[in-house]
């Protein structure tokens, strides 16, 4: 068996920050256009302990695991809580009034993104060494870009509660955006349901993930070697 390197163990820490630069965001796109929710209840940190939930988190991804049998987890933190009629686009009535959540919510996939520019700027800088010498510091900089990848592109769904549903609450008339609020925790538990069956019928959350994944990568111009070689354990 393999032993756990320094890399592996920077792992979680990359995790957790990208995790949080995604949540901070929301919260700091939301007090910039007026709702001070975030704020007020001490979310608008880095501090990647006040956005974890022993449920999302933790409990979700287990009971998610078990419930495909191996086949699919899917885990979140915990939501930044945001206040829409607090935001200027509602109390200033605009004939959109949710159209802010549009900001709030592509921000968080949007830093990701950033993330992942300035990463895949760093691989191709030349500050990394080749081969297997310098694979140890390349392997972590190509884990930072998946892992921010994979929360982009997950995030951008247009489903709810995902934020790409955040583009259609702010372009939909008050009542149609208020509903889809109103039963976001049930639209997300059919999700997920789905996302589980879906897994299970293709074999696994990574032959639908995967080819997703590489696809982007390719178009980064990054390896394809180095992305065999991260998800090979290499």
């Amino acid at each position: 068996m393999e032993s756990f390197s320094v890399t592996d163990l920077l792992l979680l820490p990359l995790i957790l920050v990208s995790v949080s630069a995604h949540e901070f965001s929301h919260g700091w796109m939301a007090s910039m256009l007026g709702d001070q929710t975030a704020r007020d209840r001490g979310r608008l940190t880095l501090n990647p302990f006040k956005h974890l939930s022993w449920k999302f988190t933790l409990v979700l991804p287990i009971l998610v695991y078990i419930a495909t049998l191996g086949h699919f987890a899917f885990g979140f933190a915990k939501p930044v809580p945001i206040n829409p009629l607090q935001l200027r686009s509602y109390r200033r009535n605009w004939q959109r009034p949710f159209a802010d959540m549009i900001w709030v919510g592509l921000i968080g996939p949007a830093v990701n993104l950033v993330f992942v520019c300035l990463l895949t700027l760093l691989v191709f800088s030349g500050a990394l060494a080749d081969g297997d010498s310098g694979w140890a510091l390349r392997k972590l900089v190509c884990f930072a870009i998946l892992i921010n990848l994979l929360y982009a592109m997950v995030n951008l769904l247009p489903l709810p509660p995902f934020d790409g549903s955040r583009l259609i609450i702010g372009l939909l008339p008050q009542r149609h955006a208020i509903r889809i609020l109103r039963y976001e925790l049930i639209m997300f538990v059919g999700i997920i349901a789905g996302l589980a069956l879906v897994s299970v019928l293709a074999g696994g959350m990574d032959n639908v993930v995967l080819p997703l994944l590489r696809w982007a990568w390719r178009a980064l111009g990054l390896s394809l070697g180095d992305f065999d070689r991260l998800l090979n354990g290499g």
